[in-house]
């Protein structure tokens, strides 16, 4: 047996529910920290699975620590908790948060399923989605032009590649997004059809890359993942320390007819004190359309697109050209009343398909 693994631990379960959420998936856990501590991929010299990256070798050092935590939690009763520290260079792209899954062991880097719970529930060529929930640290505005403000950076490799090598016969991808401080948990979705590709230009959209490596098909994006890290790529933490919370890592199979061509990489958030709805995602680049936005308190996928309501402001238009295709739409004028969950449906008016979020309202 590896270093980290548990035998019988019963996760999510301890402290408040454990949330279920309302698209009802075949769904993996990969962690949600309800465990006393990080796990740890070696022990000598110590690896954690999840850690705050130091290193970075483009933006300078991002000094600071992690630790399980039990003041902020989004399931459960326990959170990683990322303390970002200023170090004093100038840089804006310095002193932010660096949070990095390492899935080592003391001898090889291993895949990112190799680390679901169990292991034995990942099915190859499956899943199809990755969500999460982050608190972002006061201070992190997104951006306005097009330009991205988060990136969720991924390395992939080939089956049976090189197991020293974390993108052997794959690469490196980024999924971009735009999210601002809003004292809420900010929910995440990842697809298979990344920003960029390390070395390409960025007026280049690949679309869904569904099989990223020379293994080809049957071992899709999330079976070819192995490290993959969070990174604050814009306005920096107010004041420092700063600290960012994340929670509840998950794979699940879609298994709805979704338009991730033409928007991805989904996020967003509602904040009940001021009935701020904020949602963000990427549109595809070579496309100007404006996307249409409607909303409704069951699944869109249910009841039908023309049976959603149009949201107050929709269609949102292109902040900017080609590569800065961050889109985001914000809305306090919808009235929640007593519903529990929200749908926010996303639409490129030139597409027949749509995309869909939900976001807790509790």
């Amino acid at each position: 047996m590896r270093a980290g693994t548990r035998i019988g631990e019963k996760v999510g379960t301890v402290g408040l529910p454990y949330q279920k959420e309302p698209e009802e998936f075949l769904t993996v856990l990969l962690d949600d920290f309800e465990a006393a501590s990080i796990r740890e991929g070696c022990s000598n010299p110590v690896s954690l699975l999840f850690s705050q990256y130091e290193g970075d070798l483009f933006n300078g050092p991002d000094p600071g620590s992690e630790e399980i935590t039990t003041a902020e939690a989004y399931s459960g009763t326990r959170s990683l908790h990322i303390t970002c520290e200023d170090n004093g260079s100038g840089d804006l792209q310095s002193g932010n948060v660096y949070m990095h899954m390492v899935p080592n062991d003391c001898t090889v880097i291993l895949n990112m399923h190799d680390w679901v719970q169990p292991p034995s529930a990942w099915q190859v060529d499956t899943f199809n989605r990755m969500r999460f929930y982050m608190k972002i640290a006061p201070g992190v505005t997104r951006l306005t032009n097009g330009s991205p403000s988060i990136a969720f950076g991924t390395y992939v490799r080939e089956q049976n590649g090189d197991p020293l090598n974390q993108e052997a016969g794959g690469g490196h991808y980024y999924h971009f997004a735009t999210a601002s401080y809003s004292g809420r948990w900010h929910k995440f979705i990842i697809d298979w059809h990344p920003t960029a590709r390390r070395g390409d230009s960025g007026w280049i959209d690949r679309g869904a890359v569904q099989y990223p490596t020379n293994t080809g098909a049957g071992w899709n994006y999330f079976d070819a993942l192995t490290r993959w890290y969070v990174d604050i790529n814009s306005t920096p933490p107010d004041p420092y320390p700063a600290h960012f919370y994340f929670d509840k890592f998950e794979l699940y199979q879609d298994t709805r007819n979704e338009d991730i061509d033409y928007v991805y990489s989904v996020n967003g958030v509602y904040n009940p004190a001021t009935n701020l709805l904020s949602v963000g995602w990427n549109r595809y680049k070579p496309n100007q359309a404006d996307h249409e936005v409607r909303y409704a308190f069951d699944s869109i996928h249910d009841i039908g697109w023309a049976n959603a309501t149009v949201a107050p402001g929709s269609p949102v238009t292109p902040p900017g050209v080609s590569g800065y295709n961050m889109m985001n739409y914000d809305t306090d004028q919808i009235n929640m009343g007593s519903k529990q969950t929200i749908y926010v449906g996303i639409k490129d008016v030139s597409m027949g398909g749509f995309r869909e979020i939900s976001l807790d309202l509790t």
